[in-house]
Formats: C-alpha cells, structure tokens, sequence
C-alpha cells in the first residue's frame, strides 16, 4: 500500500469514526440550456469599435500624461455606452436603473427603477442588466445573478441568429458575457470562465491575460505563463502581467519567481495598493520578512485602495507576529476605519480574514472569550469569496481553526476564572460541556478538509498561498500523528528553500511532545529556534521555547528552565494558555490573610506552580490596596497590578488573581470591553459618526461614491 494511500485511509477513518457532522449542502439544479455555451452568432466587431472591455492597464499615476490619457479614453467608453451605443433605444426608467445601479452603485433605488422599466418593457435587456448587476454586487447572490445573466445571454443570442449584424445586441452580449465571467470568477467556476472567454474573442479579440487566473486556479501553469508571455507582446499591461505572473508563480509553488515578479511589479507601479499587498504576501512566501513588513507600509500609505480590502488588517498580523502588539491594535483600528468607508458591498470580500486577523490579536492579548466571539462569527456567518485565487477548503480550514484556537483558549481561562473565584472543580459548567463538544467537532472538521492528502502536504509547507503562519505546528497538533508525520516527511521532500526548514523543525517538536518525548521535542526545538527569525516569528520561537522549558523543568534543570520560559514570558506569554502549561513561580507574601488567600489561589490556577527556582511572585498589602508583580529573571516586571482590599476578602482575592492573569497575558496592552467591541465586524458597515451626514444623503439619493 502507497504511503498517499495510508494518509487518505487515516484520515477518512478517523472522519468515520467521529460521524459525519452538519447538513448536506443544498446543490442546485442549474437549466441544461442555460449552462451551454453555443458559439457567438455575431460578427466580430469593426476595427473603430470603442473598447468596451478595457485591453490595456490603468497607467502609474506618477505617469501623469499617459494616466490622463488612460481615463480620457475611459470616460469616452462611459459616455458611448449612455449616449451612442444600444442605451440610447432604452427606456427613460431603464436608463435611470442602469446609471444608479452601474454608476453609483445604488442597489435599491436601480432595483425599483429596472422593475418599473420591466413592467412596461419585460425584455428591456438594460433593466434585466441592472438587476443582475444589483444581485451580483448588491445582494452578493451570485448564484442567482448568474442564472439572470444567463437568461439576458441566451435572449441576445437569439437576437443574433435573427440578425448578425445587430450592433446593439453584439455590444450588450459582449457586456453580458464580461458580467458572466465576473460572476463565474467568484463562483470558481473555471472551466466556464474560459469558455466565456471563447465567446467573448469570438467577436471582440484576444484578451489572453484575462486567461490566467482561471488557468493557475486549474493548475495548468504553462497555459497560463503562455497567455502571459502574449499578453506581455502587446504591450500596455505591463503591471497585470506582472501582478498575474506573481499569483501564478505562487500557486505554482515557485517562491522565488513569485518574489521577483512582484519586485518588478512595484518597480513599475509603486501608487498601487494591491501590487504592494500581494508583494508583501510573495516576500513573506519567500521568508524576506523586513522586506514584506516595508512592503505592507508602502500598501497602506498608498493614497487610494484599488482591492477589497485592507492593508492595515494584514499589517496588524504581522505587528503581531513580531510581538508588537500596541502597532498591531492601532492598525486593526485603522483597518476598521478604512473599512467603514468602503461601500457595504464590498465588505464580504475581506470580512473572514479581518476577524481572523482580529480574533488572532485577542488571542494574544489574552482576550480568549472575545476572541471566541469574533472567530465564531467566520464560521456561523462565513464571508464570499470575491474574485480571488483562494481555494474554498482554505477559507474553511482557517475558519475552523482559528475557532478551534479560541475555544481551546477559553477553556483554559475558564479553568482559571474558577481557580480565581476558588470554586469546586467536580461540577463542569454548562459553558465548558458546550465548548469542549464544539472542540472535538471542529477537529473533527478541520480532519475532513485536510482529507485530501495533497492538499495536506501543501498545508505542511509553510506560507505557501494559503498557509499562514504557524499551519504546519497547528496540524501537526491534532492531527492523527503518524497521518502528521508521514505528510511533514513528503512536505520536507518537496520543499528545496532553506528557510522552510526550521518550520518543519518546529513541526517535528510538536509531534515528539504529542508522542510524550519531550526531550525529543526539546531538541527539535531547539533546532527550529536557531532558524526562526527572531524579530517576525514570536509566537513559533515562543511556542518553541515552551517546549524547551517544560522540558528542562521535567528534567530538574532549573537553569535551562527559567532563561527558556524567560522568553516566553517576554515575547509570547499567552502561549502558557495555548499550550496549557503553568509558570513556574516562588510566591512571596507579606503574611497576611489576604495574601495567602490569593497565593493560594494562584497556585490552583493552570497557569501557575510553585517551583523553589521560579519567577518571583510578590503579594503585598498596603496603602489600602493588594498589589502583585510577576518579576523575569533580570529582576524587571514582567507585568503588575492592584486591586483595592476594601469590601468583601473572597471578591477581592478573586479580583486580584483575575487581574493577574489578565496582564501575565497582555503586559503592555490594556483594553476596555469598549475597545474590543470596535473591532466586532458585525459593525463593519457602521461609519464613524463623521460619516453619518455623508450616509443619510447617500441614502437619500444625492450623492454617489466613487467605487
């Protein structure tokens, strides 16, 4: 039996025993007729037809004559299509739909208008347009605007095989089959995309780099390099050749080639957001993390957007990853900002990865029950996936891993509120039964979408598109570990750049600590931390240094113990509780009841143990207030607090060892349940009240937005 055979036999048994989980998916049934693709009935289209379809890119706008041009030409197109093309025979009502749906983006108010116009005109191909493009942007319904599309594509193709010379039903079925291949785009519906596209060239001409990205989604890589080597002839799309070689580089697993596609692409074009954003994610493929960290601040200095998304949301990951946390909080909120202004739309775009983001930061921070809440929402209320090259299970397996992530959090600090509140432990409470069957049912889950064994290998080799930091270590510690260790091995087999390795290292350690070889796993950390960066990747090398320190303190190796959790605690210390491992501490008191009320408490908590050689603990009571300070091995805080001793003794205490854990977790971060509710995105479409004038009118119908 082959070893890819052994993967997939593991993981579907452990899948089977588990129990399937959840209802089938509804899977429609689409009209045979409308999914064909006969061949355009049209004549091509005169040499001095006005290019509906853009064929060259937005120039830099550093290159002012050539940017002037550019939508000189643009604003052309707009007004042929309003004044000369096939709108000029429509309906007053369909005109007016089409301008407020396509022009300004106004769902409603062009909904009402299209179906007014269809009243009096049920084939008026401009309001059947405008409602599509409402279900599509404005509803997010793309199965329904596609079967509307379809519909409205079908009709003109009739229209041609009465009349091939019909000029106005050859202009809207180009317009129609452009909508239709947005819509599949966002469907993943690949092989339609290129037949689209078929038809499209058929009557209008060759757009082959619009070929790409369903070409790379399919894995046929060199159809798509060789589309992009004509597209590159031509010449005026210099930056989407760029842009599309750097996505398909990287989904060929290229990571140097996707790297110097995007250096070029920003060599070009440095006003571009997108370019820097998708650079930043190819730098980092590459493990050139300063690189990537100027690249994100270049992308979020940019004067305009031009994505669906917010480079401040992926600035926040990275401050967090260098453990940089009060950057990281101003950049969520930033992004919030950002994305506030942005038409409601638009949002579903980035909504997952912004409360992944979100949810990623609170972890860190200690807010595991908060984080629970934002990471929950991805997986009750998952966003679209918008026109991108991610791959649907990706979007699942994160979602369900950062969910896993923060129930398991909660978990541990349930176990440390009812140490604090000095509760007995023989009755669970109804929110630990909830949460830990919600945790075997998302590993259960997360099992499945890794079923397919290489798609779990790819997962194994770090940031490749798709796999964000810390994926390698995170299955490793779940997965069924021999499934684990047979894909790390073919992951090692199949990377060839070095700065992979201490990622698998780190991999390794986990397993070995799984298997219950912890000095095993100390050397596998150890081995990881001499590769790890040591300013991009604080929480890896503070997992890695947990590992070590427990290790050491098994072993009776104080020394090695305290410089190892020492990093811990300087870096990363919520990774005692995502670990579930305890600080080892020396109390001292100052005798007093109080204190040895709280001292006793603590050392109930899972996050701490009385060791001979731990890190000093201080309790004191004095000038009315009960005041603790966890001290590193220099002698400096790690973190401090206070509480006041007035009232009840029990509330007090319970006060002060909650306050403990709380700053162990964020020493230098303190936020207001106000503050984490600003990043709830279920607030996303809620402006800031300086936007509150802008909405009404914008509701009213008197103003447009730009989009």
């Amino acid at each position: 039996m082959s070893r890819k055979l052994v993967i997939r036999l593991a993981l579907l048994a452990v899948v089977a025993v588990a129990g399937a989980s959840g209802v089938s998916a509804f899977r429609s049934r689409p009209d045979p007729v409308l999914a064909e693709y006969p061949d355009a009935p049209f004549r091509p289209v005169p040499a001095d037809f006005p290019r509906i379809i853009p064929i060259v890119d937005e120039p830099p706008r550093a290159n002012k004559e050539a940017y002037a041009r550019f939508h000189e030409g643009r604003k052309a197109v707009r007004q042929f299509l309003l004044e000369d093309g096939a709108m000029r025979r429509a309906s007053p009502d369909a005109r007016e739909a089409y301008q407020a749906v396509v022009a300004n983006a106004h769902f409603v108010r062009g909904r009402e208008l299209a179906l007014k116009a269809l009243t009096d005109d049920p084939d008026s191909v401009a309001a059947r347009f405008a409602l599509t493009v409402a279900e599509h942007e404005g509803e997010q319904n793309f199965p329904r605007a596609l079967f509307m599309i379809r519909k409205i594509r079908h009709q003109l193709h009739q229209k041609g095989l009465e009349n091939p010379e019909d000029a106005d039903a050859r202009e809207w079925y180009l317009r129609v089959l452009e909508r239709e291949f947005l819509i599949l785009a966002a469907l993943d519906r690949d092989e339609e995309e290129l037949r689209a596209l078929d038809l499209i060239e058929q009557v209008y001409q060759p757009l082959p780099w619009r070929r790409v990205w369903p070409l790379t989604k399919l894995k046929r890589f060199d159809e798509a390099r060789a589309y992009l080597d004509q597209a590159a002839v031509g010449g005026g799309n210099e930056l989407t050749v760029l842009n599309s070689r750097m996505v398909l580089e990287g989904r060929a697993h290229r990571r140097k080639e996707a790297y110097e596609a995007g250096k070029a692409a920003v060599s070009i074009n440095s006003s571009s957001a997108v370019l820097w954003a998708n650079f930043y994610r190819y730098s980092v493929m590459n493990f050139q993390f300063a690189e990537a960290e100027e690249a994100l601040i270049r992308s979020a200095n940019c004067r305009t957007v031009d994505f669906w998304g917010s480079p401040f949301a992926a600035l926040a990951g990275h401050f967090a990853r260098g453990n940089r946390m009060p950057e990281a909080w101003e950049s969520l909120l930033k992004a919030q900002e950002q994305r506030a202004a942005r038409e409601p739309y638009t949002l579903v775009a980035d909504q997952d990865s912004f409360a992944r983001t979100a949810a990623g930061f609170l972890l860190g921070v200690g807010r595991a029950q908060d984080a629970l809440r934002l990471a929950r929402q991805t997986v009750e209320r998952p966003g679209r996936i918008v026109n991108t090259m991610t791959d649907r299970r990706e979007t699942t397996l994160l979602n369900s891993q950062f969910l896993r992530a923060a129930v398991w959090n909660r978990l541990q600090e349930l176990d440390e509120e009812q140490a604090a509140a000095d509760l007995p432990t023989t009755a669970p409470s109804a929110e630990r039964i909830t949460l830990e069957v919600e945790l075997r049912s998302l590993e259960r889950q997360v099992i499945k979408c890794v079923s397919d064994d290489e798609f779990l290998v790819r997962l194994m080799r770090p940031y490749l598109p798709g796999v964000p930091a810390g994926v390698p270590s995170h299955l490793a510690g779940y997965l069924p570990p021999g499934v684990a260790a047979e894909a790390l091995r073919r992951a090692r087999e199949q990377e060839d750049h070095p700065g992979a390795a201490p990622y698998f290292d780190a991999a390794e350690a986990v397993l070995a600590w799984r298997k219950g070889r912890p000095a095993v796993a100390r050397d596998w950390a150890n081995q990881a931390l001499d590769g790890l960066s040591k300013d991009y990747e604080m929480p890896r090398r503070a997992e890695m240094s947990a590992y070590v320190g427990e290790a050491a303190r098994l072993e009776g190796n104080a020394a090695a113990m305290r410089t190892a959790f020492d990093q811990v605690l300087r870096t990363a210390p919520c990774t005692f509780r995502a670990l579930g491992l305890a600080v080892p501490v020396m109390i001292s008191g100052d005798g007093s009841d109080l204190a040895n009320q709280v001292a006793r408490r603590i050392l109930a908590s899972p996050r701490f143990r009385e060791h001979p050689q731990g890190f000093l603990l201080k309790l004191r009571t004095e000038n009315g207030n009960l005041t603790f300070a966890l001290h590193q091995m220099d002698n400096t805080r790690q973190c401090s607090g206070s509480v006041p001793v007035a009232g009840d003794p029990n509330a007090v205490a319970t006060a002060a060892c909650l306050g403990l854990h709380a700053r162990l977790m964020s020493p230098v971060l303190d936020l207001s349940p106000t503050d984490v509710n600003r990043l709830d995105t279920s607030l996303f479409a809620t402006p800031a009240s300086s936007d509150s004038s802008r909405l009404l009118r914008l509701a009213a119908g008197g103003e447009s937005e730009g989009r």
